[in-house]
């Protein structure tokens, strides 16, 4: 066989082998088995993999993105030329494959995980229902501001914050089977003045197990980021999910910034739903915030006006396209939060 045929024989088998790889994981993730499989290798594995990059200084998922985008412009470039062609595409083909392969095992398949809250828990929600919801965390977050009066919300130490989610992290891991050890890595994007014009707070890198958040956010995002990023780093893929225990985090733990990131967020989400129903209460709602909730709602404000444009709406349509794939509901509605919220009300006797 000549060497042009070898080549042609060799784009055939990886593009095949792509292709049997993604009926494979189709199959699987429709069985609770293989799903199973993949969720108890990720725990398995999930401390390993935290703790050979965690002690690296800077972003090795940011990195190796940077790398990998360089790594796929040049194989772009070499297909176009007719002389590189042939090679580059086979290369192009065993790259995706391997990719593939490892995201796929390493988290790809946990989005179809068994949910926190099975579909007939899920009813349509009532908007009268969560005005009282939205008074409650609204009282909340008053008597945590006025516990700690600042013309700002301000983190006082990072460190110690990291140390607060980690800690609360083994807990949650426990209680939800998701190991009984495991390990938190938290790195600063490179990419934060990138991150801020795209709209992204921060990310999970499945291929580094890094959890990369932007530190430009303004501080009432802050704790509630990184509890998010890092409930995706002990296996909850869905987004809402993570944002479930994010919040679960803050309101079972004796920090303060913890606490009023969580509730904060709470109820953002949920005059954000309201407001889809009856707009006109949700803007009253907010205009009648006490002086440090206005702060720190102008604070939010101005931080996205300052970075809005054209490159975030692209980076919001573009991830709302990826959660749907993934059988979620999109950023657009996270709506799963506010059901996983109720629920939690129902479950915990708190008022409603």
């Amino acid at each position: 066989m000549d060497t042009k045929n070898k080549l042609i024989y060799k784009k055939r088998f990886w593009a095949g082998l792509w292709l049997a790889q993604f009926f494979i994981f189709f199959l699987l993730s429709k069985t609770e088995r293989g799903v199973l499989f993949f969720e108890k290798l990720f725990s398995a594995t999930q401390k390993i993999r935290v703790g050979i990059i965690k002690h690296i200084p800077f972003s090795t998922g940011d990195a190796f993105y940077l790398l990998l985008s360089i790594f796929l412009i040049v194989l772009v470039v070499l297909s176009i030329r007719k002389k590189s062609r042939k090679r580059a595409l086979l290369t192009l083909l065993i790259s995706i494959n391997v990719l593939y392969f490892v995201y796929q095992s390493l988290w790809g398949m946990l989005y179809f995980q068994k949910p926190l809250l099975s579909r007939d828990k899920i009813q349509t929600i009532d908007t009268e229902k969560l005005k009282p919801l939205a008074e409650y965390y609204l009282q909340q977050c008053i008597i945590l501001r006025k516990a700690h009066p600042s013309e700002s919300f301000q983190i006082e130490s990072k460190t110690a914050l990291e140390a607060e989610i980690k800690a609360q992290q083994q807990i949650i891991a426990h209680t939800y089977g998701k190991g009984s050890s495991i390990d938190i890595s938290l790195k600063s994007s490179l990419y934060k003045s990138v991150m801020s014009y795209t709209g992204i707070l921060g990310y999970y890198n499945p291929f580094s197990s890094e959890s990369q958040y932007n530190p430009e956010l303004p501080s009432t995002y802050t704790p509630f980021t990184l509890s998010h990023e890092t409930a995706h780093q002990i296996g909850f893929a869905r987004e809402e999910e993570a944002n479930f225990i994010a919040f679960i985090i803050g309101e079972n733990s004796s920090s303060y910034e913890l606490k009023y990131s969580a509730y904060w967020y709470a109820l953002k989400t949920i005059l954000f739903n309201i407001s889809k129903k009856d707009l006109k209460y949700s803007k009253n709602f907010l205009k009648n915030l006490p002086k440090e909730l206005m702060n720190d709602y102008k604070t939010e404000k101005k931080f996205y006006k300052d970075h809005e444009g054209k490159v975030q709406d692209f980076f919001s349509f573009t991830n709302n396209l990826f959660l749907k794939s993934n059988r979620q509901d999109g950023s657009i509605t996270y709506n799963y939060f506010i059901y996983l919220l109720l629920d939690h009300h129902k479950e915990k006797g708190l008022h409603q």
